[in-house]
């Protein structure tokens, strides 16, 4: 729910990219040891905000020490009043520190086109929060702070592209069988059928989820 989200996430990340063969011998050789999460297979969707002349992606492919992307990611399908995740993903020295909001698709969409984001979350509130008080929470406002902050940094920010995959999350087995999420722990993720659009050449930059 948009008012009881992690906000605050570190780990260390090592990506690969796997044939046929390879993804089925690893499942192989995680059964009975780690199990998919309760979710599931899940389609995510990920906007990625950047400068005009895209700045922010040149940077990153640079490889630098440090380097910071701005995004929305969502689950599934997703309308206005769903809950999407507003997200800092910084990596610095080989470890991603993930900073994020929850809230709705609106309010997403408000807030990165200029609205205050205590404005835009009352304005345009999630689904879950239509019928319960929902408190913002400090540590969601501090994020806020640090979002506005690397706007001005870099600039003027829009939607420039969106990517999106079908992820199934694997981790240690837990009681009920299915695989822990414990960020702290082992988590291993197998993305397939990715796709992505250019959200500048196809004019739906305003609209960045399909």
């Amino acid at each position: 729910m948009a008012c009881d989200v992690q906000s605050v996430f570190e780990r260390k990340e090592t990506k690969y990219r796997l044939h046929a063969d390879q993804y089925r011998a690893i499942l192989a050789a995680l059964e009975g040891r780690l199990a998919p999460d309760a979710y599931g297979s899940t389609v995510i969707k990920s906007a990625y905000f950047d400068t005009e002349d895209r700045d922010m992606v040149a940077r990153s492919l640079e490889k630098p020490f440090y380097k910071e992307k701005l995004r929305v990611r969502g689950y599934g399908s997703v309308a206005k009043d769903d809950t999407v995740f507003v997200e800092i993903k910084k990596k610095y020295d080989g470890v991603v520190y993930k900073r994020r909001m929850g809230m709705s698709y609106a309010a997403a969409r408000a807030y990165l086109d200029g609205m205050p984001y205590e404005e835009a979350r009352r304005t345009f509130p999630a689904k879950e929060e239509l019928h319960a008080a929902c408190v913002l929470r400090e540590e969601e406002v501090q994020v806020a702070r640090e979002v506005d902050a690397l706007a001005l940094r870099w600039g003027t920010l829009s939607a420039s592209i969106v990517t999106s995959c079908v992820r199934t999350a694997y981790g240690p087995i837990g009681p009920d069988g299915f695989g822990c999420s414990d960020e702290d722990g082992l988590r291993i993720t197998f993305d397939s059928s990715l796709a992505y659009c250019d959200l500048r050449a196809s004019r739906r930059s305003s609209s960045f989820f399909p």
